[in-house]
Formats: structure tokens, sequence, C-alpha cells
């Protein structure tokens, strides 16, 4: 690793934004896959999954190979122990978030998504709180009541009916379900086995993920037919499972790991000016006025929530 990798690698703020860099960049590829190269989004999960599956399984094979067969041996007991929790976790995370992701790519705008993604820092909080009845002040509810009306604002692009008769459009409602299944699997984080690898938890939460979607995407070949998988689509899948899926997933973890997860989190708040912009250049989707109104509103509730979240640990 050379000095600028090096410098990448113990930089946490770097890190963060470069992951968001590729989490923005995922939502081109995958409008891109869906709209241009007509790949339908349950074949686009599944070529995503198998490929991280086979690649991740590769590098197990060769931490085998290198002499470090107790960590993959003690990783295969603890799958195996707890099989079906990391199962439902990747199924959860992975395999429906991302298709959901895919759906809504299909039928939607870049910018309205990648603002929507911004609340689920908010999401989170609230997930935890429902399910786990983790502790929530009343600036933290404050915060994430905030960022739930500039998601409401996104959402009624600039028709207040569409709030009052929920005629939200088929892309947000897709959208709306990833944030919630998502921020679910976040809070449900804590009960990852002590002593598994990150190797071993990520392959086993794509490899259930690829296992789920098979039968969605068999079905959806018999009745559609197969994606021609040309030159454009393969680079297409290679960059989503090497950018956003593999690299992104590391990147994030050291980041977190770095400068902890409430600093991480605020980056998250890049998505929409990162994917807004890339979709703007490349695929001339515009962005209007209540994308930035809904995301200033979304920040100022983010900043609440981890002011307070901060504050409280210090």
């Amino acid at each position: 690793m050379g000095n600028i990798g090096r410098f990448i690698w113990s930089t946490g703020p770097v890190l963060c934004v470069l992951t968001v860099m590729l989490w923005s960049g995922h939502f081109i590829a995958g409008r891109i896959a869906g709209d241009t190269l007509e790949v339908r989004p349950f074949q686009l999960a599944f070529f995503r999954f198998f490929s991280a599956t086979m690649i991740l399984s590769g590098f197990m094979a060769v931490t085998w190979f290198t002499g470090r067969r107790e960590t993959i041996k003690n990783d295969l007991r603890l799958i195996a122990q707890h099989w079906w929790k990391l199962a439902a976790l990747g199924i959860l995370g992975h395999g429906v978030f991302v298709s959901l992701i895919y759906f809504s790519l299909y039928t939607g705008e870049v910018p309205t998504i990648a603002v929507l993604q911004a609340t689920m820092p908010a999401v989170v909080i609230a997930a935890g709180f429902v399910l786990f009845r983790d502790r929530l002040s009343g600036q933290q509810a404050l915060g994430t009541a905030v960022c739930f009306g500039g998601a409401l604002l996104v959402i009624s692009a600039d028709a207040p009916e569409n709030l009052l008769g929920f005629n939200f459009t088929v892309s947000v409602r897709w959208m709306l379900c990833a944030i919630v299944a998502y921020s679910v699997f976040t809070v449900l984080l804590r009960i990852r086995p002590a002593g598994l690898s990150n190797l071993g938890f990520l392959w086993v939460l794509v490899a259930a993920s690829a296992v789920f979607i098979a039968p969605f995407f068999g079905v959806n070949v018999a009745q559609h037919g197969m994606a021609e998988l040309g030159p454009r689509v393969i680079l297409a899948v290679l960059f989503i499972t090497l950018g956003p899926g593999l690299m992104a997933a590391y990147f994030w973890n050291r980041g977190v790991e770095l400068i902890g997860s409430n600093q991480a989190g605020v980056f998250i708040n890049l998505m929409p000016v990162f994917a807004g912009t890339m979709a703007y250049l490349f695929l001339e989707e515009p962005i209007k006025w209540y994308h930035f109104a809904g995301l200033a509103i979304i920040v100022l509730g983010i900043m609440l929530v981890t002011r307070r979240r901060n504050s409280g640990s210090s």
C-alpha cells in the first residue's frame, strides 16, 4: 500500500466520503441498468449477490490457504450455530433492501430517492426505540420528526394533495419500504455473534441474499427472459458488486472504526448532493426546489439527533 493508500485507510472522513460517493454511483448505475440496459430489478440484484458471493468465497479460500485456517473454522462454526439469525439479517438488510432500491430506481428519479435515503439515520433511531426501547430523548424525537417533515416535502413533489390522499408514486413507496428494511437491519446488527470476522459476516449476508433472490430471479427470467449480458451490463454489474457492494462496506466499517458511528453518520447527508449531481450530469434528471428544501430540513433534523447523541456520550 503506497502513501496515498495509507493516508486514505487511516483517515476516517476521507473513507466516509468515498463510501458515500460509491453509494451515490450505485444509484446511477442501477438507474442506467434498469432504464437504459433493461435489466429487471430481481435480475440485477441476483447478479450482484451471486457475483459478490463468488468473490468473497475466493477471499475466504485465500485466507484458508495462507495459514489462517482457524479464522475460517471459527467463522464457519459461528455461522452454523447462528445461521437462521444471520440469514435473516442478510435477507433483510441486503437482499430485500437492495431489491427495493432497484425497484425504486426502475420507476423513479435519483434525486428524490437520494434525498429520501438521507432520512435513514433518524429512522434508525426510531426503529431502535420501537424494537428495543432504546433511549429516545426529546431532542432526538424532535429531530426525527423534522427529518420526516423534510421527507414529506420531497414526497409531495410540489403537490400537497399527494400527501392528503397518500398519493405517493410507486418509486417513493418502494424507497420508503427500503429505508424501513435497512433501518431495522441496522438496529438488529447488535445480534451479530461475537468473534465472527468481517469477511465471514459479509459472506453469509450476501450468500443468504443470493439464495433468497434466486427463486424470484428464476420466475422473472421465465416471465420476461434473461437480460442480454453484453459488455455494458457486465461492466455495470462489476461496478455495483465491487464498488458499492464490497469496497464501500469495508470503507464504511473502517471509517466508523476511526471516527465513530455518530460522526460517520453525518456523512450520509452528502448522498443527495453527490447522487443529485451525478444524476444531473449523467442522466439529465432535474434537481427541483423541493429537493433542496427537503434536504435542508432533513440535515437540520439529523443535526438535532446527532448533537444530542454526541453530548450524551461525552
